[in-house]
């Protein structure tokens, strides 16, 4: 059963404490792009020729896995505003 609104927070995380085990895979996941960035760069460059959208989908997706999320609930980030944005204007010149 769930607290009453506005009942105080007992147990779990502090508001805003990243999970842990996300920042860990997150961490992993950077050093395995780092690693293969040369084979990155030649499947998207491949990708690339064939679909440009798919390409400009798929780092898109990459990006969102390595960019901090906001840490605070409702907390807007500039940061990840713009990249949206460019992502939008991106995939709105390749149709």
């Amino acid at each position: 059963m769930a607290a009453a609104k506005g009942h105080p927070k007992a147990g779990g995380r502090q508001k805003g404490t990243p999970n842990k085990s996300v920042s860990e895979l997150r961490q992993i996941f950077g050093i395995l792009i780092l690693d293969n960035q040369d084979n990155i760069q030649a499947w998207l460059t491949k990708l690339a020729a064939r679909n440009p959208g798919k390409a400009i989908e798929l780092l898109v997706k990459m990006a969102e896995l390595l960019v901090p999320k906001p840490v605070a609930e409702g907390e807007k980030s500039p940061e990840l505003d713009w990249y949206a944005e460019q992502a939008k204007k991106m995939m709105a010149k390749v149709g």
